[in-house]
């Protein structure tokens, strides 16, 4: 097969050049959406923790509290210990009395705290790219 050039060799490096740029915007938008939903995820850990942190503080064996049963039922019941299970992961739980189960709830909300800025920050890493790239595609329009 003979070997044709192209109409507009320089052309045809400009379309490669705006197609790589497309990609790679394409991917640093969906790389940000991922960001922002797992930063609004987050969000939404961090008012859980400090629900629970108030709802321990304010605590007393006998009081009268609401608790989920799966997503759509909440049952009625009453405090019958100052003990709390905590969450450990995997699905571990430990019962631990007021100041210590307080104790891990601040270490969760500090490590989720944490989390979010590393988020934040590399949402603000990706956004620089984005601009970068679109000053890149705005300069081979000229």
């Amino acid at each position: 097969m003979p070997n044709i050039p192209g109409p507009n060799v320089q052309g045809s490096a400009h379309s490669e050049k705006e197609a790589e740029l497309t990609m790679r915007a394409s991917a640093v938008d969906r790389e940000l959406k991922a960001l922002r939903a797992e930063v609004e995820r987050v969000g939404m850990a961090l008012i859980d923790l400090e629900r629970a942190k108030k709802t321990i503080q304010e605590a007393k064996e006998g009081a009268e509290f609401l608790f989920p049963i799966g997503k759509f039922i909440v049952g009625k019941g009453t405090l019958a210990s100052q003990n709390f299970l905590v969450n450990v992961g995997g699905q571990y739980y430990l019962e631990l009395p007021p100041e210590k189960a307080l104790e891990k709830i601040e270490q969760y909300l500090a490590e989720t705290k944490s989390y979010s800025e590393r988020l934040n920050g590399q949402i603000k890493e990706a956004e620089k790219e984005l601009i970068s790239i679109i000053k890149e595609a705005r300069s081979l329009e000229q």
